[in-house]
Parts: C-alpha cells; structure tokens; sequence
C-alpha cells in the first residue's frame, strides 16, 4: 500500500489515514443555514493550513464586509437582506441571483466558504497534489476565472465589463486585475507535521486573495496619463489628458461616489520639489469616466521656494481615490513624465 513512498511518507500516510478515519475535519464542509442553530466553517479554521490565502483575505475588503463601520450604520438605519446577502453571502453560487445572507460567522464577511464550499465539497480552480486532503474537493477552474463570479455581487462593475468584452473579447477579467498571479503550494505548514505533509505539494501558478486596488498604481495600462501642454514658470500651467482605459468605470462600483484628484508635481533634475497643485477629475460636478473616456485637466501649481532658481525637469502625476469617514485614500495610478522645455 505504502510502497511506492519512502518510509517518512509512509509514516505519515499511515497516520493521515488513522486521522481521516476519525473524521476531525467533519467541521470543514458542514453547513446548517437555516433557522435553529445555523453552523458552518469559519475563515480562521480554513487559515489554518491555507495560511497565505487567509491573511491575504484578512486585509482584504472582503474580510471587513459586514463589520466595516459604514456598514454597521447602514444596518441600523435599516439595511435589509439584499444588503445582507453581498455582505455576508451563504453562498455566491446563486446563478446571477442576490446570494441568502448567512445566519453563521457573520463577522467573517465575504467568507472562504462563500465562494468555496459546495454541496458539502470545497471546490478549487487548482487539482490537489497533497498526500492528504482532510476535505472533499472538486477542481472548477472556469468558475474561479469567470467575472461572473464577481458579477454575483459587483452588479453593475460586471455589467460594465460585460460591455467591455463584448467589443474587445481580450479584455481582462477582474481575477486578472484584482487577484495578482503568485507561484505557491495550497497550503503551508504551521508544524513539523503539516511541514511534511506540505513538502509533497506541488507549487502551481494561482492567484492572491487581496482583491484589491493598491497593486494598480503599478499596473501597466490601467490609466493612461498624457502631458498634452506644459508652459514653463512662471505660469507653470499643464494641459492633461487622463483617459480610462479599464473596463468599467473609473471609480466604480460602491466607490462611484468616491472623488478622485491628481496630485501634480514638479522636479528639478535633482529631485527637488519646485511646484505642485491638486486637481479634481471625479467630484465637484465631474461624473465618474466611462471606459475609454478622455478628460482634460488644466492645473496651475504652486511654486515652492526653490523654484526661484531652479528649472524643472520632471512632472509626477499621482491619480488618488479620495479618502472619506473610515476610508483610507487610495493610489489608483501614477505617472513621470520628462519635461525637456516648453512645448
């Protein structure tokens, strides 16, 4: 039975399956949702051996759904289930349907078991190369790179993306945008016992559980940022173009009412800053940009007092969601343009 592995793995096939035989993991895939006394798994215990997933997810906006404090007050204010089933979904396999909110673990939020348990089986966009797997599990890959898994939720992000790829088939799905490509075992081991366990993995090419937006700054292609005009100090007046070339809306979603302003500053050639100025490009009266709408910015900046004698060689263009009450500012995009002289 154990032949074909050395005598270490034997070993521990051995008690792998003395373990499975007692059915410790039960808790894993069992699920009660209705009234009475509702369970399931929580995030914590799928972290403990998906160790780099869970603390991915626990910094993820995803993880703060339901306890994020904008949300407790919409609550109390009177949010009702709709609200509830995208913040703490049952489960996101509801066909395009609003997801049942989850009468279990609700502080988890968008939880692991939301999008990966099913039918009593965890489900995967990877096949399982583990000795050991204390869990049943089914590999459905397409599921896992579909936007449509986003879309359950993200309504009307999707249905700009839908539009997106119906004229430019190649368009990225959110996966490829929002889950950057890491090279990783599944599970990491937290002891001598899961170390071993682990080594007999395979690492695959998959994706981050960040689902976020701070990566983009350096994502090459998300905003296109162009100096049309420059006149030099003392006017310092610039002419942007700013044009959106995601597929969907900048901002979008939840985040549509969020302003966006460009940061605008100029360098010397040794780096010194001589001027600077912000910008409003969503906010006071500017609608959100549609996918593959340009808009132009003219900015006046501020000179500093170095700029009396110093002439500027570089303009830095930093594109930032702003702040508000229990939301941090975000960097959406960023840019360095050379400035040779006036145009």
């Amino acid at each position: 039975m154990f032949g074909k592995y050395p005598l270490p793995a034997a070993l521990c096939l051995a008690a792998l399956f003395c373990l499975a035989a007692c059915s410790p993991f039960a808790h894993l895939t069992e699920v009660n949702n209705t009234l009475g006394e509702p369970h399931g798994p929580q995030a914590a215990d799928c972290g403990q051996c998906h160790l780099e997933q869970f603390g991915e997810w626990q910094a993820s906006a995803h993880a703060q759904a339901f306890l994020n404090p904008k949300f407790q007050a919409a609550l109390t204010e009177g949010a009702d289930d709709s609200c509830l089933g995208c913040h703490v979904p049952d489960t996101v396999r509801t066909s395009g349907e609003t997801p049942l909110p989850r009468r279990y673990h609700r502080e988890d939020g968008v939880s692991c078991a939301a999008c990966h348990l099913s039918q009593g089986t965890m489900t995967g966009p990877e096949p399982e190369s583990a000795l050991f797997a204390p869990h049943p599990i089914v590999v459905q890959p397409e599921f896992f790179r579909n936007s449509a898994l986003c879309g359950t939720c993200h309504t009307e992000t999707f249905a700009d993306w839908q539009t997106s790829h119906s004229a430019l088939p190649a368009t990225p799905t959110c996966q490829e945008c929002h889950m950057p490509q890491v090279v990783r075992t599944a599970t990491k081991g937290s002891n001598l016992f899961s170390k071993t366990l682990v080594s007999f993995e395979d690492s695959r090419s998959t994706r981050r559980h960040t689902f976020g937006l701070s990566h983009l700054a350096d994502l090459p292609g998300a905003v296109r940022i162009e100096l049309q005009r420059w006149q030099p100090a003392p006017l310092n007046i610039l002419q942007l173009s700013i044009t959106n070339t995601l597929p969907h809306t900048l901002p979008t979603g939840s985040f549509r009412s969020r302003p966006v302003h460009l940061t605008v500053r100029l360098y010397s050639q040794d780096h010194i800053l001589i001027a600077e100025n912000l910008a409003p490009l969503v906010g006071e009266n500017l609608p959100p940009l549609k996918p593959g709408e340009q808009r132009q910015i003219f900015i006046r900046l501020a000179p500093t007092p170095d700029a009396q004698t110093t002439t500027a060689r570089l303009c830095a263009v930093e594109l930032r969601l702003a702040p508000r009450e229990n939301q941090a500012g975000l960097t959406l995009a960023t840019r360095e343009i050379p400035l040779s002289g006036a145009p």
